[in-house]
């Protein structure tokens, strides 16, 4: 239930922020459109501006599925301890359908803040994961639906072994398990390392070469060159070319004892 909101909390990150996202689409000029799919075909809907408040209430689109689908769940757990387990009642397709509701406007509030920022979050392949994910929620959101309607409705009928919620809920889980690993194997392809901006220390990342970096400039007060001499190994260096750097300090103080050393010779 948390995967679109993650989902556009990841976007947020690929600029830094919610404000920063904010501050790039609106110095680029780029507006809210809300002519995207499932009303792609209502022109007359306006555009906004880009702003954080306006990104904060696209973001409530997609939050509050997680938190209507977990006040739904709650009391469908309360409804069937009440009726003993059995899941026959009305209930459960009204919960159903109401959660196939709010996860279609969680998925418009999705696909109107995908689109923006293309140009940014195209080398992390963000819209590729989230059609992924968009997809995943859709087949088991819609599947279940299907199954346990079919249960309440006697298409799916009870046996000796399991009455018809419960293989209901079977069906739906084994087709789901089997989707959900082709979708793993082909994110596991499409998002490899190599090709994909959020493995930006992988070695091999074509993404991160092909992405001009900044490079260190080298500084105009460069150390000049530093000659060595040659010497050979063990034999002993001179003591008059041995030059040892004093602070300034260090050589006053030994102005001083110099000093000290004539007048005490003059008196004598």
């Amino acid at each position: 239930m948390f995967t679109l909101f993650i989902m556009v909390t990841l976007l947020f990150n690929i600029f830094g922020g919610r404000q920063e996202m904010s501050a790039y689409l609106l110095q680029r000029n780029i507006r809210v459109n809300f002519t995207v799919p499932p009303a792609c075909f209502c022109k007359f809907l306006p555009t906004v501006e880009s702003t954080d408040q306006n990104l904060r209430r696209i973001e409530w689109l997609v939050f509050q599925t997680p938190i209507i689908r977990t006040l739904l769940e709650l009391v469908s757990v309360v409804v069937s301890m009440e009726q003993e387990g059995r899941r026959e009642s009305i209930w459960f397709v009204f919960a159903q359908i109401m959660a196939l509701l709010s996860m279609c406007i969680a998925f418009y509030g999705c696909y109107v803040m995908v689109p923006l920022g293309r140009q940014k979050h195209a080398p992390y392949r963000f819209d590729f994961l989230f059609r992924t994910c968009d997809v995943a929620q859709c087949i088991y959101t819609i599947q279940k639906f299907v199954f346990e309607f079919a249960a309440a409705v006697g298409v799916i009928t009870s046996d000796r072994y399991l009455p018809a919620a419960a293989k209901a809920s079977w069906w739906a889980s084994f087709m789901c398990t089997w989707e959900m690993m082709l979708l793993s194997a082909l994110c596991t392809y499409c998002l490899r390392p190599s090709k994909c901006k959020f493995f930006d220390l992988y070695p091999g990342n074509d993404v991160v070469a092909a992405t001009p970096s900044p490079r260190h400039v080298r500084s105009w007060s460069a150390r000049a060159p530093i000659e060595y001499e040659h010497r050979i190994a063990g034999q002993p260096l001179e003591t008059n070319n041995l030059r040892i750097p004093m602070s300034k300090s260090e050589s006053d103080m030994s102005q001083i004892a110099r000093f000290d050393s004539i007048s005490q010779i003059s008196q004598t």
